[in-house]
């Protein structure tokens, strides 16, 4: 009778051994799975966000102020327009401008 149950035992731990070796193998497959499935999101959501983030900066206020050279070329834009226009029309115009 010993020997019966310590061949069952044999055989039990047997059984155990393949049922947690088989439970271990698919532990590790889901485990795999999971971290491709989260590796590949993350990184298509880090891709996504350096593609749109700088879409989100459109509306700031821009550090390099650059309105005194737009505003100084305008000027400069339009003192050349009123020169040519003084010159043709023979200083008619704004000749009290230029006179001094």
């Amino acid at each position: 009778m010993k020997c019966l149950s310590v061949i069952m035992k044999q055989q039990t731990a047997r059984h155990k051994s393949r049922t947690q070796t088989a439970n271990d193998m698919e532990a590790r497959v889901i485990s795999q799975r999971l971290a491709l499935v989260l590796s590949t999101r993350v990184s298509c959501l880090v891709i996504a966000l350096t593609l749109f983030m700088p879409f989100t900066q459109i509306g700031l206020y821009p550090e390099a102020d650059l309105s005194m050279r737009s505003w100084s070329a305008r000027l400069e834009t339009e003192v050349r327009v009123l020169k040519l226009i003084h010159v043709a029309s023979g200083g008619a115009l704004i000749g009290c401008m230029w006179s001094a």
